[in-house]
C-alpha cells in the first residue's frame, strides 16, 4: 500500500511540475518570446523546481512534443523566426543597457532616490528597438512628488535611452500594489540597481512574490553595480528638494498629478503605478487562452486566472466611469 501511495505522489509530482513548466512557457508565450531553461524559472509559478527537476520535465515535454527546443531556446510552438527574433533581442538588449549606464549613473544619484530597480522588457532581456529602460523607484516619501518630477524631467533630456519611471513608491510603503502572479513575475526580474537591502525588505513584507516564484534567483544575484556618479548639482538639487520650498513644491506636484490622473495611477498617498486594466485583462485573458489549449486551464494559476480577470474586469468599470481617464492618465507623465 505505502508502495502504491509513494508511485502516486511521484505521478501527481511530476504532473504538477509539468503543469507549472507549460505554464511559464504560456506566460512567455503571451509576450511573443522563446525562452532559455534558465530564464523559465522567473516565470514558473506555485512551486519551487530544481535545476536538475526543471531539466528533466524540458526533455520530456520535447519528447513529447509538447515543447519544442532550439540553441537552447524553448517555445510552444515550432518557431525558427521567433527563436531568431529573440537572440536579436538578447543582443539589443545589451546594446540598450551599455547605453543606458551613464545617464542611469547620474539620474540615480540623486539622494531623494533611496532605491531603484531596473523593470521591464530591458530586464527580461527581451527589448526592442522602441522599448524604454522602465524603472521601478523607492522615493524619499516626504519629496516623492517632487522627487518623481525632477526624475521625469530629466528623463526627457536622456533621448537615447528613454529612461521611465513607471512605478514609484515611498520608502514608507513596502507593500506592493495589485498582487499577483504578472506583478511577481515583474519583481522576479527586476534588476536591483541601487541598495538591494530596501527591495529585499519590500519581498519579505510581500510574503506572496515568493509563493508565486519560488524558484526565481535571489535579488543580490542581479544587482547590476553601476557605481553611481555624484556632481555639484547633485548637492545642489537634493539641497533644494529638502528644503521648505522643496516641501511646497511637493506638495503642489502631489496634488497636480493626482488631480491629472484622477487618482487612478496613484491608488495610495505614496504610490504612483500606471496600472490600466484594459492591458492587464488583455494578458490575463492571453494567458487563459493558452492554459486552455495546453489543457491546464483547471489548475492553481487557471483559478487566479480567472478570478484576475473578474477583478480587473470590475476595475475598468471604475476607470470608465471616469471621464476621459485614459488621456488623462497619460497626460500626469508630463512634466
Amino acid at each position: 500500500m505505502q508502495n502504491s501511495d509513494h508511485s502516486s505522489n511521484e505521478v501527481e509530482t511530476e504532473r504538477f511540475n509539468l503543469e507549472c513548466v507549460l505554464a511559464a512557457l504560456c506566460y512567455a508565450d503571451v509576450f511573443d518570446f522563446a525562452i532559455r531553461s534558465e530564464e523559465i524559472k522567473s516565470y514558473l509559478p506555485l512551486e519551487r523546481v530544481s535545476e536538475e527537476r526543471l531539466q528533466q520535465t524540458l526533455d520530456l515535454l520535447v519528447m513529447q512534443r509538447r515543447l519544442f527546443e532550439q540553441d537552447g531556446f524553448y517555445c510552444l510552438e515550432s518557431d525558427s523566426g521567433r527563436i531568431e527574433t529573440r537572440k536579436r533581442r538578447i543582443q539589443l538588449t545589451r546594446e540598450k543597457w551599455q547605453k543606458a549606464i551613464p545617464a542611469l549613473k547620474h539620474i540615480l544619484a540623486f539622494n531623494f532616490i533611496r532605491s531603484a530597480a531596473l523593470t521591464g522588457s530591458l530586464a527580461a532581456n527581451n527589448s526592442n528597438e522602441n522599448a524604454d529602460v522602465d524603472l521601478l523607484l523607492i522615493m524619499d516619501h516626504r519629496r516623492m512628488w517632487l522627487g518623481f518630477f525632477i526624475v521625469r524631467l530629466w528623463a526627457k533630456f536622456q533621448r537615447q535611452t528613454h529612461p521611465c519611471p513607471n512605478y514609484v513608491i515611498g520608502d514608507n510603503q513596502l507593500e506592493l500594489m495589485f498582487p499577483s502572479y504578472f506583478t511577481a513575475v515583474e519583481f522576479a526580474l527586476s534588476k536591483p540597481l541601487k541598495s538591494v537591502a530596501t527591495f529585499q525588505k519590500i519581498e519579505a513584507a510581500n510574503t506572496w512574490l515568493r509563493q508565486w516564484t519560488p524558484s526565481s534567483a535571489p535579488l543580490r544575484s542581479k544587482v547590476e553595480d553601476l557605481k553611481l556618479q555624484r556632481k555639484w548639482y547633485h548637492k545642489l538639487i537634493d539641497g533644494l528638494v529638502s528644503s521648505p520650498i522643496g516641501a511646497v513644491l511637493n506638495f503642489i506636484e502631489g496634488k497636480r498629478v493626482h488631480w491629472r490622473s484622477r487618482g487612478l495611477y496613484v491608488p495610495r498617498p505614496y504610490v504612483y503605478k500606471p496600472h490600466a486594466p484594459y492591458r492587464m485583462i488583455h494578458i490575463y485573458q492571453c494567458l487563459q487562452d493558452r492554459l486552455r489549449v495546453l489543457g491546464i486551464e483547471q489548475s492553481q494559476l487557471g483559478d487566479h486566472v480567472r478570478q484576475t480577470i473578474s477583478l480587473l474586469v470590475e476595475e475598468s468599470r471604475r476607470w470608465e466611469g471616469t471621464a476621459e481617464s485614459r488621456c488623462q492618465a497619460h497626460a500626469s507623465l508630463q512634466p
